[in-house]
């Protein structure tokens, strides 16, 4: 199946990619042996972060979902929904610099900041209206 997204983690020894059939794969960039596959209950999974350090995955896909793996165990550890969940597809996740606050964006026109730390604290909800505005496709944090 595609890959949709890619990313490295720290040191480069890892790669992870998102795919079209619902997956995210993990991979050894030493010995190019594939470490772990999670099946992610999404049709497609669109984007995929990991957070500072590596512990951490989120997950955006077609189920309208942001997940919060585990890395090392390849768990689920949260679905972040907070007091107002993405209505439609979600098609980026970006984690902050500490780790601590992941950003999700959808085709719901909306980006959305989540404390992941506090059971899944919806901290920021902004909206993009307007009749030309069809979606946001990505979210990416600056700053310090």
């Amino acid at each position: 199946d595609s890959v949709v997204s890619v990313v490295f983690g720290e040191g480069d020894e890892l790669a992870s990619a998102g795919n079209f059939d619902g997956t995210v794969r993990f991979w050894s960039l030493e010995s190019g042996e594939a470490l772990r596959t999670l099946h992610t209950g999404a049709m497609v999974v669109l984007d995929i972060a990991l957070s500072p350090g590596g512990a951490r995955m989120a997950s955006a896909g077609f189920d309208s979902a942001v997940k919060l793996w585990y890395v090392p165990t390849g768990t689920l550890e949260q679905r972040l929904l907070g007091s107002s969940p993405h209505t439609e597809t979600v098609t980026a996740v970006a984690f902050g610099r500490n780790g601590t606050i992941l950003a999700s964006a959808s085709y719901d026109r909306t980006v959305k900041a989540h404390a992941h730390t506090m059971a899944g604290l919806l901290l920021v909800n902004l909206e993009k209206r307007g009749p030309t505005q069809k979606s946001i496709k990505n979210a990416i944090f600056y700053g310090n």
